[in-house]
């Protein structure tokens, strides 16, 4: 997971309208997940004005992250090739008798693809009372006190995906006309 932050880089100009114009860094710091051999961010969808109290405004605030593009996850027979490396593994759809062995097997041959994923995670604090009037580039651990168990928010999050055969694979309704290449689900709490 990443979290952001800007950062003034001026040094603390004493001119206003030099200050204004100064250039920000800003700083992007997280996870990369490997997905297949394929590297994945999750990239943050806040900001925050100033590293120093990043972490104060994150307990305040929560964080939001987002997946950055669709990914394909792989198969139920490549889940089973995984589970094959620590003595395990699924029936072969030969372990069934007809007609089920041929669903067994078009489900198996389904490829998964994550489409959408976001999580939001609820801030674990609230600002006291005497910080209320205060800048959020100001605020430190100190103006912060602990949101009680019962009252903190729920995490929400959305995870959408496709599951689809590969050419060849589908299911044909009107045979050369109409097919069904695969699902699409999508489940949120928000």
């Amino acid at each position: 997971m990443t979290s952001s932050t800007t950062v003034n880089t001026t040094g603390g100009a004493a001119n206003s309208s030099l200050a204004s114009s100064a250039p920000t860094t800003k700083i992007d710091v997280g996870i990369l997940l490997l997905v297949n051999n394929e590297p994945v961010a999750l990239r943050p969808i806040d900001e925050y004005g100033k590293l120093q109290n990043a972490v104060v405004l994150a307990k305040l605030d929560g964080k939001k992250y987002e997946l950055t593009k669709p990914i394909k996850v792989g198969s139920l027979k490549d889940f089973n090739t995984f589970l094959q490396k620590y003595g395990a593994s699924m029936p072969a759809s030969g372990d069934f008798p007809a007609p089920l062995d041929e669903v067994y097997r078009k489900l198996t041959s389904l490829e998964l693809t994550v489409e959408e994923f976001m999580v939001n995670i609820p801030g674990t604090h609230k600002l006291k009372a005497a910080a209320k009037d205060k800048p959020r580039a100001e605020l430190t651990s100190t103006d912060i006190d602990p949101i009680p168990a019962d009252e903190k928010g729920l995490t929400t999050y959305v995870l959408a995906v496709t599951v689809q055969w590969l050419s060849g694979e589908e299911v044909d309704l009107i045979k050369g006309t109409l097919a069904i290449q695969g699902f699409y689900c999508k489940i949120s709490r928000v």
